[in-house]
This record gives C-alpha cells, sequence and structure tokens, in this order.
C-alpha cells in the first residue's frame, strides 16, 4: 500500500546515513537495521522522477513542457549525467516494455509512465504524439542507439486521453511505473485499458447527461438459436445433477467422520492420577499417550456412483450449412452497457432494425465477431467511414469464441498485462493503477451471477451479454463494476423511429449536423430542464423511446399533474436537486479504483439530499391524506394559480380529480417509500472526508485532522515538526545574516537549504553545509540536521497518508455495499427530476394534458370512430424561438379519422409553413407518450406504435447514394415497416426526379399508405394534379392546404394557417422574391410560366 512507503529518495537516504553516523548517533539503529541498503516497499512512482537520471528530473521541474511547444530538457541522454552518488538503472528496459506492449496491444496508443512524464516511443511517437497531440518529437539516445520518443507532464493526462479517446476514437494503454523492494529497479505494467465505450472519466466526457453506451452484436440465425437454448438447459441440468451429486457425497463424508470421531474418543479419555498439591508425581504414576491415531481417510467410505448426464445437445451438420439458412432466420442479438452508471440492456434486432437500434442507443463503441461479415456489411451501410470520430463509435473486433462461451467471463484472455517473460510483482489484492486496494470480492459484480440473474434473456443475448462482459474484464484487468443485471428491451413496448426519423424531428441534434451532444434548438434542449446528470440521461432515453403502454404513459403524466398543482413541493424539491451528484457515476468509479474522495463527498451530499426530499414529501403526503378536492383548488387559489384555474372546464377538473385522488397520491406515496436515507454513511463520510478534498486520492491530507485519535495524533506531532522546520530555518536566517535562506524539498533532488549566490558565501564557510548544487543565482546546501528533520517529516506524512488510505478503502467498501441502495435513489431522483422538468415546462408555456382515447371514445361526442385531434397544436422548438424574438406561433388543427381523414393531402406554397406541420404533429405525438404535457389547446390522441418521416434532401456520397436515391430509400423502409398503428409523415416524394416520374412515384405511394398500410398519414406535395386523381378515388384522404394572403398587385404574406381545400400554386417566384433572386431572372421567370401556362389548354 502506498500509505506506508518510504518517501525518501537514494541521495536523501545517503545523507541520512552520513549524518547518521556523524553528527546525531540517534539516528543510526533507524538506518542500520536493514544494513547497507534501505528497505522500500514496492510502490506506485507519483510525482517521483526515475533514479535513473536526477538532474534530468530537476530540468523537468525547473523548465515545464507545453505540448508542441517548449524545449524537452528532459529528454538528454541519461549516460551523460550520471552521477556516482546516485543509482543508474538500465534504459533499455523501458524501450524492452513498450515494444513488449507494442506488439501485445497494436491496436492501442501506449502511453508509458516514466517518473512525471508518461512517454511515446516509436512510431507512436510520431503519428500521435507529433500529429494528433501537437508534441515535440525527438530522438532519445540509449546505449544501443536512438529511438523517436515524445512525452507530456503526468498531471495532463486525462486533457489528452480525452483528445485520442473521445475526439479521435482510439484506444489506450497506461503502462504506469512501479519501485520493488530491496531493489532500485523498476517495472511497468499495463493497468487500464481505455477505449472510448469504457471512459468512466467525467473530465474526459464532453457530456455527462448523455450515455457511454458501448454495444456488442452477436448474430445467430434461428436454428443455432434454438440449439443454443437447448445447450443453455442441459448445462443447468447438469449443473444441478452434479451439484446433489456433491451434496450427497459431503452428507456422507460428514456422517461418516463423525462415526469415526465417536469410535476415537473413548481412546483419548485417559488422565493422570490425581496428586497432592505440592508434592512430584511419581514416575510409575504416569500414563503412557496412546499413539496418534491415522487420519480420516474419505477414500474408503463408499460412495454412490455419479448420476447419469443426458447427453449433449448436437447441432447437425445440415443447420451449420450457411446455404440452408435464409435472411429471415437470421437474427442480430444486442447488448449495450453504460460502464460508468451500470445500465445493462438487451433486445433482438434484425439486418433492417439496426439502423434504428443504432440511433436509439447511440453507442461509442461497437464490439463485433472478427469472423462475420454479415455484420460488417450491416455496419458498413450505417457507418460508411471506417474511422471513428465524435459523430461515430469506434468498432472493435472481438474473437468469436467470446460470443457463444458462457464460461468466458471467468476466463478473461488479457487479464494478464505483464510483457512476456515479465513476473507479477504487484501486492495481492492491490491495483496496479492506483495506491488502494482493490474492493473486497464480495463487493465485485459476478459475470457469472450476472447473466443466471436474467432467466428472461434468449441465447443470443447471453451470448452477446457474455461477451461484452468478457471485454469490459479485459479492459480493465480483471475488475467488474456493480452492474444491473441485463434487462430486455421490450420493442413492443416503445414507439419505433428509424434513424432518418430522429434526425429529420431533431430529437437530439439538429438536422444541420454539429457535434455530437449539441442539443441547441432541438426537442432535447427545448424541453431538458432537469438539474441532474441522471435526470438528463432517462430524458433523453425516454425521447429516443416514447412507451406505447398507456398505464406507464399515464402514470408519468399524473406525476408531471401532482407538481403542477402543488408548485411549492415542486420548487422546494427542483432547489434541492442542485445538490444532486452523479452517484451512478462516482459508485462505479469506486469500484474501479478509480475514484477519490471528491466522490465519497458527491455520494454523502446526495444522500443527505434524498433524507430532506423524502422528508418533504413525506409531509405533503402526510397533509394530503384529510384534504378534499375543492380544499386542494382553493389552495391552488392563494398560490397565484387562479388565472390558470379559471381556464379550466368542468370536464378538465372531473378529469384532475379522479386523477389526483387516490391514484396520483400513491404514485408519489412510492416513489417517497423507495427513497432510502442511509444516514449512517452520510456521517461516516461527513466525519472523515474533508469538504475541500481533491479528486485525486493520491494527494496528502484529505481527511479531516479529527477523523480519529490516532490522525489526531499525528496531525499534532506534524504540526510540531513543521513549526520546527520554520524556527530552524529562522535560526539559520538570523546566524547567518540571510534573509534569502530557506528549506525546501523537490522530487529529483530531495531536501536541501537554498539561498542566494550573493549569501552563498557564508554557508560555504560553515562545515555544517555542503554544497550540492550551483544554479544562476541560487545555491543549494544540503545539511545534516535539516536532513534528519525531513525525514520525520516525511515518515509522518506517509504514515497519515497510510491511515487515510486505510479509512478511504473502509468507506469505500461501505459505499459499494450500499451500492444497490444509492442506485435506487438515483432512478427515483432522476424520475423526479424528469417530471419537476415537465411540470416548470409546462407551466410557462401553457401545455395540456395529453388524452389516450380507444376506438369507442372520440372528441365533442363524435361518432366517427377512433380520432385523434389535435386542437391549436404548436411546433415546440419554432415556438421557443419565436417568443424569444417577441413573435407569435400561429397553431394549426391536426384531425385523423379512420373513415374520411386517415390521410391528410397537405398542399401550398413554398414557405407556408407545410414541413413545420409535419413535424409538430409528429413531435406532440412524441411529447405525449414521453409522458409531457404538450403545446396545444387540447389534445385527443391515438398511441402510435411507430412515427416515420421522410422530409428534407440530402444526398450520401459515401454510400454512392444520389438525393434521389436517398429519398427512395427512406421511402422504402417506411412502406415496408410502418403498421395500422403508425403515423407516418411524408414530404415531397418524388421531386428529385422528372415531374412525369415524381408524380407517379407520388400517386402510387399515396395509395399504398390508403390501401393496404392504412395508417395515420400527411403527405405534403406540391404536385397539386395529384388531387383530382386520389380525392375521388381514395375514401379516407382529407385535402388541406396552407393558406397565403395575395393583394393582387405584387404583395403577398404567408400565414402559415392550415386549413380545408387545395392550393393549386407553389408560389416559387415569391420565394426567389424573398431571398434576393435578381429582378430580371424573376421578370424572366414570370413570363416563361405565362407561355407555359398559355400551352397547357392546347395539349
Amino acid at each position: 500500500m502506498l500509505a506506508r512507503h518510504c518517501p525518501l529518495r537514494p541521495l536523501a537516504m545517503q545523507r541520512l546515513r552520513r549524518a547518521a553516523s556523524t553528527r546525531i548517533p540517534s539516528i543510526a539503529p533507524v538506518i542500520a537495521r536493514s544494513g547497507n541498503t534501505t528497505r522500500l516497499p514496492l510502490r506506485l512512482i507519483r510525482g517521483s522522477a526515475p533514479y535513473s537520471s536526477s538532474r534530468d528530473s530537476m530540468a523537468r521541474e525547473d523548465t515545464q513542457t507545453q505540448s508542441g511547444s517548449g524545449r524537452l530538457q528532459h529528454l538528454a541522454d541519461p549516460e551523460e549525467e550520471e552521477n556516482p552518488a546516485e543509482p543508474v538503472i538500465s534504459t533499455s528496459a523501458v524501450l524492452n516494455t513498450a515494444r513488449d506492449y507494442r506488439q501485445k496491444y497494436p491496436d492501442c496508443v501506449l502511453l508509458v509512465r516514466v517518473g512525471d512524464f508518461y512517454e511515446l516511443y516509436f512510431e507512436q511517437a510520431d503519428d500521435i504524439g507529433g500529429h494528433i497531440l501537437g508534441l515535440q518529437v525527438v530522438d532519445k539516445k540509449f546505449r544501443a542507439g536512438s529511438v523517436r520518443f515524445t512525452g507530456f507532464p503526468a498531471r495532463s493526462l486525462l486533457r489528452y486521453v480525452e483528445i485520442l479517446v473521445v475526439r479521435h476514437g482510439l484506444s489506450v494503454a497506461l503502462c504506469e511505473q512501479f519501485q520493488e523492494p530491496m531493489r532500485r529497479s523498476f517495472t511497468r505494467k499495463v493497468t487500464r485499458i481505455i477505449t472510448p465505450g469504457t471512459l468512466i472519466d467525467d473530465q474526459c466526457l464532453a457530456d455527462t447527461r448523455v450515455h457511454n453506451y458501448i454495444l456488442c452484436i452477436a448474430q445467430l440465425d434461428r436454428h443455432q438459436i434454438e440449439y443454443q437454448a437447448r445447450l443453455t438447459l442441459w448445462r443447468r441440468e447438469k449443473a444441478l445433477l452434479e451439484e446433489r451429486h456433491r451434496e450427497s457425497n459431503a452428507r456422507i463424508l460428514a456422517a461418516a467422520r463423525r462415526e469415526w470421531q465417536q469410535q476415537l474418543e473413548p481412546e483419548q479419555q485417559l488422565e493422570r492420577p490425581k496428586r497432592r498439591p505440592g508434592r512430584p508425581p511419581k514416575s510409575e504414576a504416569l500414563v503412557m499417550k496412546p499413539p496418534r491415531p491415522l487420519q480420516f481417510d474419505p477414500s474408503s467410505v463408499p460412495l454412490p456412483e455419479a448420476p447419469a448426464i443426458p447427453p449433449m445437445p448436437v447441432l447437425d451438420s445440415h443447420i451449420q450449412d450457411p446455404a440452408t439458412t435464409g435472411e429471415e432466420d437470421t437474427a442480430l442479438c444486442l447488448a449495450w452497457l453504460d460502464l460508468a452508471t451500470g445500465d445493462f440492456m438487451t433486445c433482438i434486432s434484425s439486418a433492417d432494425a439496426l439502423s434504428a437500434d443504432l440511433a436509439r442507443i447511440r453507442p461509442k463503441e461497437i464490439l463485433v465477431d472478427k469472423d462475420n461479415s454479415a455484420i460488417r456489411q450491416v455496419l458498413a451501410s450505417v457507418y460508411p467511414t471506417s474511422a471513428s470520430t465524435s459523430t461515430q463509435p469506434l468498432i472493435t473486433n472481438v474473437l468469436s469464441d467470446s460470443f457463444y462461451s458462457r464460461s468466458s467471463p471467468l476466463e478473461p484472455s488479457l487479464h494478464t498485462s505483464n510483457p512476456p517473460g515479465a513476473e507479477d510483482n504487484t501486492p495481492n489484492g492491490q491495483s496496479a493503477h492506483c495506491p488502494i486496494s482493490a474492493p473486497s470480492a464480495r463487493l465485485i459484480s459476478s459475470p457469472e451471477h450476472i447473466l443466471l440473474e436474467s432467466t428472461e434473456l434468449s441465447s443470443g443475448e447471453q451470448a452477446a451479454s457474455c461477451a461484452l462482459l468478457n471485454y469490459i474484464l479485459d479492459t480493465q484487468l480483471g475488475l467488474l463494476p456493480p452492474l444491473q443485471p441485463p434487462k430486455r428491451y421490450r420493442v413492443e413496448g416503445h414507439m419505433r423511429m428509424s434513424a432518418a426519423t430522429i434526425q429529420a424531428l431533431e430529437l437530439l441534434q439538429p438536422s444541420n449536423g454539429g457535434e455530437r451532444g449539441n442539443s441547441a434548438h432541438t426537442l432535447l434542449g427545448e424541453i431538458d430542464h432537469t438539474k441532474t446528470s441522471a435526470g438528463g440521461r432517462l430524458l433523453a432515453k425516454r425521447l429516443t423511446a416514447p412507451s406505447t403502454e398507456i398505464g406507464i404513459i399515464e402514470q408519468r403524466l399524473d406525476l408531471v399533474e401532482f407538481f403542477n398543482f402543488n408548485s411549492r413541493v415542486r420548487d422546494q424539491i427542483y432547489e434541492r436537486l442542485d445538490n444532486i451528484g452523479d452517484v451512478e457515476r462516482a459508485v462505479n468509479k469506486l469500484s474501479l479504483n478509480c475514484g477519490g474522495p471528491h466522490d465519497l463527498l458527491d455520494i454523502a451530499r446526495t444522500l443527505g439530499e434524498v433524507s430532506k426530499i423524502k422528508s418533504i414529501l413525506k409531509a405533503h403526503l402526510d397533509a394530503s391524506k384529510d384534504d378534499s378536492w375543492e380544499d386542494r383548488l382553493a389552495d391552488l387559489a392563494v398560490a397565484n394559480d387562479s388565472a390558470t384555474l379559471s381556464g379550466w372546464s368542468a370536464r378538465r377538473r372531473s378529469t384532475i380529480s379522479r386523477r389526483l385522488y387516490p391514484a396520483t397520491l400513491d404514485i408519489v406515496r412510492r416513489k417517497e417509500l423507495a427513497l432510502l436515507s442511509l444516514e449512517s454513511l452520510v456521517r461516516d463520510i461527513d466525519s472523515k472526508i474533508r469538504k475541500d478534498a481533491e479528486r485525486d486520492v493520491r494527494v496528502f491530507g484529505f481527511l479531516r485532522p479529527d477523523c480519529s485519535d490516532r490522525i489526531t495524533n499525528l496531525h499534532r506531532q506534524l504540526v510540531a515538526k513543521d513549526l520546527e522546520r520554520k524556527q530552524l530555518q529562522l535560526h539559520w536566517q538570523m546566524q547567518f545574516k540571510c534573509s534569502s535562506l530557506r528549506l525546501d524539498t523537490i522530487p529529483a533532488l530531495g531536501h536541501f537549504i537554498e539561498v542566494s549566490k550573493r549569501d552563498s558565501e557564508r554557508l560555504a564557510d560553515s562545515t555544517e553545509f555542503r554544497m550540492i548544487q550551483s544554479l544562476k543565482s541560487k545555491v543549494r546546501f544540503e545539511n545534516n540536521q535539516w536532513t534528519y528533520l525531513l525525514s520525520e517529516i516525511e515518515m509522518l506524512k506517509s504514515t497519515i497518508q497510510a491511515e487515510e488510505m486505510r479509512v478511504f478503502e473502509e468507506l469505500r467498501d461501505s459505499v459499494l455495499e450500499a451500492s444497490a441502495s444509492i442506485r435506487t435513489n438515483s432512478k427515483v431522483l432522476a424520475d423526479l427530476d424528469v417530471a419537476i422538468s415537465m411540470s416548470l415546462l409546462a407551466s410557462a408555456r401553457q401545455y395540456v394534458r395529453p388524452r389516450f382515447v380507444s376506438t369507442s371514445e372520440s372528441l365533442k361526442d363524435s361518432t366517427e370512430g377512433d380520432m385523434h385531434v389535435i386542437v391549436n397544436g404548436r411546433h415546440p422548438v419554432v415556438e421557443s424561438q419565436l417568443l424569444a424574438s417577441n413573435r407569435q406561433y400561429v397553431g394549426n388543427d391536426c384531425t385523423f379519422s379512420d373513415i374520411d381523414s386517415r390521410v391528410l393531402l397537405l398542399t401550398g406554397p413554398n414557405m407556408g409553413g407545410k414541413s413545420t406541420f409535419l413535424r409538430q404533429t409528429a413531435l406532440i405525438s412524441i411529447l405525449a407518450q414521453v409522458g409531457s404535457f404538450v403545446p396545444a389547446d387540447d389534445a385527443q390522441l391515438r398511441v402510435f406504435d411507430a412515427i416515420y418521416s421522410r422530409i428534407g434532401a440530402r444526398d450520401n456520397l459515401a454510400l454512392d447514394q444520389s438525393t434521389f436515391m436517398v429519398e427512395m430509400s427512406e421511402t422504402a423502409d417506411i412502406l415496408k415497416h410502418a403498421t395500422a398503428n403508425s403515423l407516418v409523415i411524408l414530404d415531397e416524394i418524388g421531386r428529385g426526379t422528372s415531374t412525369v416520374d415524381g408524380i407517379s412515384v407520388a400517386y402510387a405511394t399515396l395509395r399504398y399508405l390508403h390501401d393496404r398500410i392504412r395508417c395515420k398519414a400527411v403527405f405534403a406535395t406540391h404536385y397539386h394534379e395529384l388531387v383530382p386523381h386520389v380525392v375521388p378515388e381514395l375514401s379516407a384522404i382529407q385535402p388541406l392546404q396552407t393558406a397565403i394572403y395575395e393583394d393582387g398587385l405584387g404583395g403577398f404574406a404567408f400565414l402559415h394557417k392550415v386549413k380545408p381545400g387545395i392550393c393549386d400554386k407553389s408560389h416559387a417566384l415569391y420565394v426567389a422574391q424573398i431571398a434576393g433572386i435578381p429582378k430580371e431572372v424573376l421578370a424572366t421567370a414570370r413570363n416563361f410560366a405565362a407561355s407555359r401556362l398559355a400551352l397547357l389548354p392546347h395539349k
């Protein structure tokens, strides 16, 4: 453990021995206990330079290196600066280690820790250090030659990891430095593999409000899935029979051992004869002990034979032939998890649905079978470029065996991180990259236990989960954070949206691109008022996968409505959410030995706020037991909500009353009961960790000085020694009349006495001081008394740090024991945060609660069947932008009916608002099924199982797809997957080709939606020639148009109002006029259009 290590450097130890033998004989026995060599335990070097070049390290300290500039003075040849007083290690060992690990991890950027720097060697120095990181690359000389080399300070590690992993999608292997006890050499080992999907450091993540998922894809056809299911059942049956056989044998052996012991006891009851006190025993009275009996022999006990194991199922050879399995029998099994939060999900997908699944999950890294070319072809269609970027995940190859082996997580292939031929000298239970011991095995998730808890998963999902866990174990060197068991994502329970739909509706990112995580001018950016990271992640997850279960939707709406009616409770809880930390990430960082005191403080502060939020909810629930609905209305009126209440209709009030009591209060009560305070853990952390503690556990002094008697006593001794140091410095300043004299220490040189060049002669004349270094303006000396005093100070600090590490490990284990409760608290707080966010949005923008109806219900007592009605609906993002510029949004109605308006045919001028109407129709349904109030005056909605959109024009040159090809591909996806319960919005189908062909494609698509799919659809087009053909023929089409005002003198205005009817003009010249097309061009266009119209009747 690092805290037990002696911080003395070799040079300091030589001075200490010299002081002990000459001036201070009292310390000589302490140094002489271990002979000529001071015992230095194995430790991780932090802030100390390698022993090979102390002057070299001193140059590093005096001259700070900047990335891309500055003089790398620490690159000098260590042989040229060799000091006989200091030990030198062979620098070729560093190169050998770097070379071995480059071969072992060829796809990783290898960062080798050497003293206070991380260094890159060979071709990575130029390719990575020079080109990507912008560092200065030089030739580093060794005895056998030179190599390309660069490096950066260790304190800047996270900044460079962010550049490599987040921005460029690379993987990084961290090779840390260790010192062995009783030896002067170092060992270096890879302690962690950082990939885009396993990054957990908050400082490196661009947005902690977004899940950092790693996804695994396994492909099993139908026959393989059935075989894997039979194989899993066989393994479970075999394990059960073997376990029963072992238990039976154990009982038999236990009974035989008891019987053997009972037979042996009478022979061992021989006693000595009694004698009087004070009289020596007679020799003849001694009783000889019987000979020692033989040990119990289990092999002598007859045991029953092992039960017969059923034969292992076999996959038939004709099934293994790929030619016998068609594409319809092939399934893609997905498993994805967030290593930082522990969320673990699976689902069964297909080649057609994979694009939509990837758009919903948004993984940062994808694991695929290196031998499966079919999956790679599917991924190539989704991610055309092979390079990993900030918007495209890293695709990683894994061994095919890891997909189909349930036991593979127990036998990781990369856990041994030593280079070939090297021995593992890391202490047992100690993580190589962190100075604290690894958590107890009982606190770490077991891969086998995680998989066995998920009984609902198919064999393919278990295979993908198995490969994913195996990869996590490999990259984390055998550590696995607390993960929730894999939970199946129910596709039928969530709204399906294609990748094109998510992009076109701008749910998460603007349609014009932009950096990943930029939510400006998107639906997420508009409705997200959450304060916690967990709440932001939950809202984004719900937005890409709205629910299709009315029960779940109504419960979410009830919670939003509860906060609407109880604004005081909402405001109190919302204020407390400011102090909620990202405890899910904190717990998992602690389990992976990447956490520190700051994470413990986050957990304690969050749990403290949990108690307060729980008290707020409980007080309100207790006060609401006897309240009537009329009393609640009176309270709301007092709370300045009277204006809102006056606008509520009688039907609205009855709906609220019916839901608020008692159903809504039951939902709130369940939330309150689910919150767990864990007050003892909070008190334990607050009483031991300082409020201003650093993030790094290796920084000295993060414990409160009064946390224990031992710590208090050690700090008192340290304060006394520090006072003694100040007094010694003052004494020498007065004795030698040197105001510039100061006592100092640096990692490279150790302790010294520093004076100015002018005052150095006064110390040089004294025999108590010896000069060790002369700089341009300063001279440094050593002194035995200062050597001895500093050694005592450093030993005290080392002892304090040892105690700090022990206390930290105890607190960490306590947190991991309560990790399930902490995660539950985080989930409940995230749910409350999302509900409060939507309540604030509804109150500020006058959103209304949607109502979901079945086929027997309708709006305004209509008898037209299952109606979907939106009254004065608005686009939430566009409305927000208009309000910011003091403009009013024009709302529009939208009605779907199975009888006469299942498909809305929308025509109108350019810039008339057709695309906005399409998008707002879809967004209102998405918001409603997310569990939010919607921007409308009233909304009676159907629950859609999917929403598909075809909006906008763009090409895909990477896949050799023109604009029209992209349009047709998206249209084909809609026509293949839409159902009667889906909502489809189409804009300008067929415009990317000739007029005749475009109209033909548009007509056929519209007819297919109406006759075959029979879904709800909004079809916007400029082909008003379609109307005479489709309106008389198709009974469930309702023609609509966007209005425009014309004064007949060339003046016009877009009204952005949708009304029944047909617009037979596109008014494109008006838009051209607004865009600034020259008047001459406009005049020519008008003349040409007039001539074309004159010719049309003669055709």
